[in-house]
């Protein structure tokens, strides 16, 4: 009877601790899947960051008593090159696909407050669910899931 050498297989915890590895994100329209941008890209914020959210938090602590507020939108350190030029003023961000063109976020030079209660400046938002998450695996993670699989399922 032939064994077989599992130990260059990835565990399942193993798979998790590659996942939880610094990696670029992807993200794409949630309609037609072109990449719009990568996690790269964004503009961290902190929630309640400036003194504006102050005055937000009190008015939202009316409705909702003791919840946190997650973030619904992402913001972009600046302008990408499939932005249409005539959004440079304020607008409406659009899909680059001209089949799609669906409708993503918003620009505003003079900024915007998120939802979170802070305010970014400039704000050049992609609305959370407007878009779809792929995040980029390496060649070997895919070998190694696929890998994981087969043992999961005795192949």
């Amino acid at each position: 009877m032939d064994t077989v050498d599992t130990s260059d297989v990835a565990s399942p915890l193993q798979l998790e601790q590659q996942e939880d590895t610094p990696s670029v994100t992807k993200f794409a329209c949630k309609k037609c899947r072109c990449v719009l941008f990568t996690s790269d890209q964004l503009m961290p914020h902190e929630p309640e960051q400036h003194q504006i959210s102050a005055r937000r938090k009190i008015k939202d602590l009316k409705h909702n008593v003791g919840a946190h507020v997650a973030c619904s939108s992402y913001f972009l350190e600046e302008t990408l090159p499939w932005m249409d030029e005539a959004l440079l003023a304020e607008g409406k961000i659009h899909c680059p696909t001209l089949k799609c063109q669906s409708r993503l976020g918003a620009l505003q030079w003079s900024g915007s407050q998120c939802s979170c209660g802070t305010w970014v400046t400039p704000s050049i938002k992609i609305t959370k669910s407007r878009r779809r998450m792929q995040r980029r695996q390496t060649h070997r993670q895919s070998r190694d899931d696929r890998n994981a699989r087969s043992l999961h399922l005795g192949i």
